[in-house]
């Protein structure tokens, strides 16, 4: 009794391409599980501190600006299509922000000072970019895609992270800043 021929070859064709729909499907639900459980690591807990330089040849401590603003911090990279997509909500983001005690920071995950000047320059970035020459702040974070934003209120506090500025501005500016209209209550 012999198989039909091309049957047995057919049979293996079918079960090759099914074997791999199956892993495949597997693998994209363990990742999005991954990214999932990645995004509220932190809210509410104190943000980790760090220094880094800036591209034009500063420096910031995150630590020096609590008690006096908000920051938010966009993890990206010049290389990533949605951190592009993003950079027009983060630079009207930051108008928005202007005069409202929150600060916008861009941080570089390892690219050359060169080539986050030409980023700058091109784009008309409204914001400063921090340079995260070896990954580390991102991997105090916990970054596990990009973009990724990072809101964290006056009292260090991260707030929100999310690959996206939030659709509600006001709202998110409002939660970032919320720690100085306490105090400044208090002070009445």
């Amino acid at each position: 009794n012999e198989p039909p021929p091309g049957g047995r070859r057919r049979k293996m064709r079918w079960l090759t391409v099914t074997g791999i729909v199956i892993a495949t499907l597997i693998m994209l639900s363990w990742v999005k599980a991954l990214a999932d459980e990645a995004e509220p690591h932190g809210i509410g807990l104190k943000a980790p501190d760090f220094t880094l330089d800036t591209h034009d040849g500063k420096s910031l401590t995150l630590s020096r600006l609590e008690g006096k603003r908000g920051a938010v911090l966009v993890f990206f990279a010049t290389w990533c299509p949605s951190c592009m997509a993003e950079v027009p909500n983060i630079k009207n983001f930051v108008e928005a922000a202007r005069e409202k005690n929150v600060l916008v920071y861009g941080v570089n995950y390892k690219q050359p000072r060169r080539v986050v000047g030409k980023f700058v320059d091109s784009k008309e970035i409204n914001y400063r970019v921090l340079l995260d020459a070896d990954g580390a702040v991102a991997t105090s974070y916990r970054v596990r895609g990009i973009p990724l934003v990072v809101g964290i209120d006056a009292d260090g506090i991260v707030r929100y992270r999310a690959h996206h500025i939030p659709k509600d501005v006001e709202a998110f500016i409002k939660t970032l800043t919320a720690p100085l209209e306490e105090a400044a209550e208090a002070r009445k």
